[in-house]
């Protein structure tokens, strides 16, 4: 992806080489831009800026981890949209726009190019090297949360961005809906998660490390009928599943 400037120059610049150094304020002040945190109607957080200067208002009303990815997906507004005046207001379809869909408007585009650099500020790979070769299971999904204050959701997306093995990650309704799902680049184009699952409330129990068969989660027209790995767990608002082929 192109950036008018990287996450990792971000960090760089100012030194910040440990997870514990990502402090996302200090940032944000490094570049000029004040943080603000107080409650908002519609929007998990807007920016306005001129010149060289920026306002980031973030919604107190979610979440931490939630405020985190706000302040930092609206650092990627400021670090890569900026122009003469900014003036952006993100909603929470906004903040969770995914880059992978297709016929994306230029709103959505510059949305999810703002979540990737969220992303990549608050868990860099120059800092996740052997992320790469560990396990894709909630074992490996709660360390990255725990040592980056992220998320389960966003830490299980970069877990997959990162890992060398065939994996994805898929994002689901409590009904059963697919609401985006990502693959890991080892892993086939041609393999795709079911659209809905069929039983959500047999499907979704919690799970880590389990064997189960291909077709309990890819479309019949991809799968194998053949063994993968699957962990499962519900954050209260959605349930994520995290796969693995051998």
């Amino acid at each position: 992806m192109a950036w008018v400037k990287s996450p990792t120059s971000v960090l760089r610049d100012i030194g910040i080489s440990q997870p514990h150094e990502i402090d996302l304020d200090f940032i944000a002040y490094t570049l000029n831009a004040e943080v603000i945190y107080e409650p908002l109607q519609g929007y998990e957080a807007n920016i306005f800026g001129s010149k060289d200067k920026a306002v980031i208002t973030v919604n107190s009303g979610t979440q931490v981890s939630r405020q985190r990815f706000s302040l930092a997906h609206e650092i990627g507004h400021w670090t890569n949209d900026r122009g003469k005046n900014l003036s952006i207001e993100c909603s929470t379809g906004d903040i969770n726009q995914k880059q992978n869909g297709k016929g994306l408007t230029a709103h959505q585009a510059r949305e999810a190019r703002a979540n990737v650099f969220a992303s990549h500020l608050m868990m860099p790979e120059f800092m996740m090297v052997d992320i790469a070769n560990m396990p894709v299971n909630m074992d490996t999904v709660r360390l990255i949360a725990s040592t980056y204050n992220t998320s389960l959701v966003s830490s299980a997306g970069r877990l997959i961005e990162l890992t060398k093995k065939p994996a994805m990650v898929a994002l689901w309704s409590h009904n059963g809906n697919r609401r985006w799902f990502d693959r890991s680049t080892s892993l086939s184009d041609s393999v795709w998660p079911l659209q809905s699952i069929p039983h959500p409330h047999q499907a979704f129990i919690e799970s880590n490390n389990t064997i189960v068969s291909d077709s309990k989660w890819i479309d019949p027209r991809s799968a194998k009928g053949e063994p993968l790995t699957e962990s499962v767990f519900d954050n209260g608002f959605d349930v994520i599943s995290l796969l693995s082929w051998p």
